[in-house]
Parts: C-alpha cells; structure tokens; sequence
C-alpha cells in the first residue's frame, strides 16, 4: 500500500460517488470481479481488491471482511434498488438496446 492510498471506503465513496447508473454498475463490477471497468481501473488478489480513479486516492479494500462491508455501502448506489446488483445490471442492458 501506498502513502497515497486509502482503507476509508465511506469517505472515498462520498468524494467518488458514482454520477450514473452505469458508472454505479461499472463500480460493482470492478469490486466483484477485481478487474477494470468503466472508469475504475480496479486490481487485486487474496481477498484485496485496490479500486484506481484518475487523480484520486487509491481504494484499498483489505480482505473479504472490508470488501463484504464497502458492498453494503454500495447497495444504496444501485441504480433499481429493487433488484439485485445482476438484475439491475441486466434490467440497465435490455434498457439500453431498446435505445
């Protein structure tokens, strides 16, 4: 880890928030899969997930626990609150072909 990363995911979340569904959707899935999507350029191994945003701090998400706690946080981005994070991203892809 580095001096310009960060484990407060609540205070990053608020200075990063996502400003679209699917940036919301982008970021789920950039934690879950620990792999780039949209505009997070997110990485990791053994349970660390580290979440990367133009100029900004680095996210470091340490272990399963800290993980399974940023995505409680993250349930209140989830653009059709009434759905699963896989029903929203699937409701959000028929949506966008009938564009």
């Amino acid at each position: 880890m580095s001096k310009n990363d960060t484990t407060n995911f609540q205070d990053w979340l608020a200075a990063n928030e996502p400003e679209s569904k699917q940036d919301a959707l982008d970021l789920y899935d950039a934690i879950i899969t620990a792999s780039p999507c949209g505009m997070y350029d997110a990485s990791g191994s053994g349970g660390n997930v580290f979440v990367r945003i133009p100029n900004q701090p680095r996210l470091a998400l340490l272990g399963d626990a800290a993980k399974q706690e940023f995505m409680k946080v993250l349930d209140s981005y989830n653009p059709y609150p009434d759905m699963s994070w896989e029903g929203a991203k699937e409701l959000h892809r028929s949506m966008a072909k009938d564009d």
